[in-house]
């Protein structure tokens, strides 16, 4: 079957031609929703975690990783979370965030940051469900037992921070 040139595609599937006429002007007035009013997301939480050991891959809580726990509060408008670790001594720190369960156990996770540094770890994630508590474990992937310093940063939907 020949093929037929349209918008300079070639086109040999049978299908019918679609043109693309590229002077078309869309007039009129064009109604938008709008846009939703972006709450207060929640003062920084910052913390410090000791971590006893070195752990590679194998997280053991309160050995190997230390968590700082946080609560979302009901009228928090926290659509991205930043965490920053920075380990007293140079160490491989890895971040992970968790929700709490109805029943009290902890989710998978939900967010991690763990690049080879040895300086800082940082963790990004997007929305906290308001109400709810999470927590940060810092993980110590390689290095001494060390104190480890937790910065969390909550913005709002605009990309404000609290």
């Amino acid at each position: 079957m020949p093929g037929r040139h349209y918008a300079a595609a070639l086109i040999d599937d049978g299908a019918p031609a679609v043109a693309v006429e590229l002077t078309t002007k869309i007039t009129g007035r064009v109604t938008t929703e709008p846009a939703p009013t972006a709450g207060t997301a929640q003062p920084p939480v910052s913390g410090s975690v000791l971590i006893s050991a070195p752990g590679a891959g194998n997280r053991v809580g309160s050995v190997t990783s230390g968590y700082l726990q946080l609560s979302v509060p009901a009228d928090a408008d926290d659509a991205a979370l930043i965490a920053q670790a920075t380990p007293l001594a140079p160490a491989d720190i890895d971040l992970y965030l968790q929700r709490q369960l109805a029943d009290g156990t902890w989710s998978g996770d939900l967010a991690s940051g763990t690049s080879s540094s040895l300086s800082d770890e940082v963790l990004e994630s997007g929305r906290l469900l308001a109400g709810n508590t999470y927590r940060v474990e810092a993980h110590n992937w390689s290095g001494p037992p060390d104190s480890v310093a937790l910065e969390l940063t909550f913005f709002n939907s605009a990309g404000v921070p609290g």
